[in-house]
């Protein structure tokens, strides 16, 4: 059986679609959409546990903590930085296919042309 807390980190997803306000779900683990209430709650009643109701907001209430764990993580080394720059490069030589290659094969190509 989940908390709510459990269940609005498992749920998460639903939240995706943009249409999605509100959700329904059971400890047990499942989840209903807010226009299937009626089904939520015979669920709930036949098991004899409880629905929760999970808002949008409730999701919201959540975001800060997960936003600090990503602000406190490994700086960047800049690697996309030096990717944009060597893409760029390689657009004004004229190397077709550029926007696919990776760094190492852009580096060989510049070269290459340089030559």
């Amino acid at each position: 059986m989940h908390t709510k807390a459990q269940l609005i980190e498992i749920g998460r997803h639903y939240f995706d679609d943009k249409n999605v306000n509100v959700m329904f779900a059971t400890p047990d683990g499942n989840f209903f959409y807010e226009n299937c209430k009626s089904y939520a709650d015979s669920h709930a009643k036949s098991r004899k546990i409880e629905l929760f109701e999970i808002k949008r907001e409730d999701l919201a209430e959540e975001a800060p903590a997960e936003k600090e764990e990503v602000k406190g993580g490994e700086p960047k080394t800049g690697e996309t930085d030096d990717l944009a720059e060597l893409r760029k490069e390689a657009k004004k030589l004229k190397i077709k296919g550029s926007h696919l290659m990776g760094e190492k094969r852009l580096i060989e190509e510049i070269e290459l042309k340089n030559k």
